[in-house]
């Protein structure tokens, strides 16, 4: 590899990895800069959750993002499932999402968009998922998916250095040498110098204070989200359950992921709390009573990269030539990541974007208020 990449990628969560994983096959030289241990952080940390979408009837950006990455997701891990002869976990097992009342809102934009889905009543949901207590309104998601993160990153990190792509480890950036407004180099903790031709930032929860190395404030924070995993036998949930905010992930060999909270206040702290894991128990007995009696196998902490309304950043860095950012994806980091590393392929290419990137530009002054159709 030539001492000059043509792209330097800053972050080796799953968006930094699928942009790589585009460009390495475009043949071009990438190299990856990661501030601790590849693919370790948010992405390896998610649930996996991979809602339905139907691009050929979406308008809005955000859909048309998740949307298009729900199909790409599926092509992916089969391709790297090929690849490099490993599973990536992907499924299409189903989902239900359960409501107090009707929501008549998001059953429009359903319907508009065409997702195959449909209203069941409590003993119709009890006979899908017989150990699950129904709420009064309930939906079936037959093409709802899931990935198994940790799978599916180390499939992706094993693609892109087969690929002949560049891990650099334990480099955390700390400045940035600038010029004519490009950048030059990234200068490491440890004084090493990173030059490139064009540079793709995609730190996660460290975004807002990468992006203030080039004075941009950027408001990306950590989130911090707890999930509990119970061990029960196979297809005990042989959905995925939505309840709101927090929802159930079953895994084929029984592992049963149960999340997330949601605290703002963390700061980059990624321990686990007693009263988190509490709350995440109480809420899995509460709508599946039989986990009462089954095994906690272990709990862990990850911090999403929140943003405004949860909009992503997705575009140019203002006023660098040379210069992308990718990330405040918030809870969507994995469904959104296929769809968000072909637009930045393509911007790093000097290609067209295949998506409307406006609402996501980094100078925006707001995010437009948007309702999506799934929460998780």
């Amino acid at each position: 590899m030539n001492s000059t990449p043509d792209v330097l990628i800053v972050g080796s969560g799953v968006i930094g990895l699928s942009t790589a994983y585009l460009l390495a096959k475009q043949g071009l030289q990438v190299s990856v800069l990661e501030r601790g241990e590849p693919a370790k952080e948010a992405s390896w940390a998610g649930a996996g959750i991979i809602p339905p979408g139907n691009l050929a009837h979406t308008s809005h950006p955000m859909d048309r993002l998740r949307a298009h990455s729900s199909d790409l997701i599926r092509q992916w891990a089969n391709e790297l499932e090929e690849f490099i002869e490993s599973k990536t976990g992907y499924r299409r097992c189903g989902g239900l999402e359960l409501f107090d009342e009707t929501p008549t809102d998001l059953e429009a934009l359903w319907g508009g968009e065409q997702i195959l889905f449909e209203k069941l009543s409590p003993a119709q949901t009890r006979e899908l998922c017989p150990p699950l207590v129904p709420a009064r309104v309930n939906y079936h998601f037959p093409t709802m998916a899931q990935i198994r993160n940790p799978w599916y990153l180390k499939a992706l990190l094993t693609a892109v250095e087969k690929l002949g792509v560049q891990i650099l480890s334990n480099q955390e950036v700390v400045r940035f040498e600038t010029g004519a407004s490009r950048i030059t180099a990234a200068i490491s903790q440890d004084g090493s110098r990173h030059p490139a031709s064009k540079f793709l930032l995609c730190p996660g929860a460290w975004g807002g204070r990468l992006l203030a190395l080039l004075e941009i404030n950027l408001p990306v924070r950590p989130v911090r989200g707890q999930i509990v995993v119970f061990r029960t036998k196979p297809d005990l949930l042989p959905k995925i359950v939505s309840v709101g905010p927090n929802y159930f992930v079953p895994r084929a060999d029984g592992r049963l992921l149960v999340g997330a909270t949601e605290d703002p206040e963390a700061a980059f702290d990624k321990s686990t709390k007693i009263a988190d894991a509490r709350m995440l128990t109480e809420f899995a007995i509460q709508h599946v009573p039989v986990l009462k009696n089954a095994p906690i196998e272990h709990t862990w902490a990850g911090l999403r990269p929140g943003s405004p309304g949860g909009i992503p950043f997705i575009g140019p860095v203002p006023g660098f030539a040379n210069a992308f950012f990718a990330g405040g994806h918030y809870r969507a980091g994995i469904q959104l990541s296929p769809g968000t590393a072909l637009a930045m392929s393509e911007l790093l290419t000097d290609s067209p974007p295949w998506l409307d990137l406006a609402p996501f530009r980094l100078d925006r002054t707001s995010a437009e208020p948007h309702l999506r159709p799934f929460q998780s």
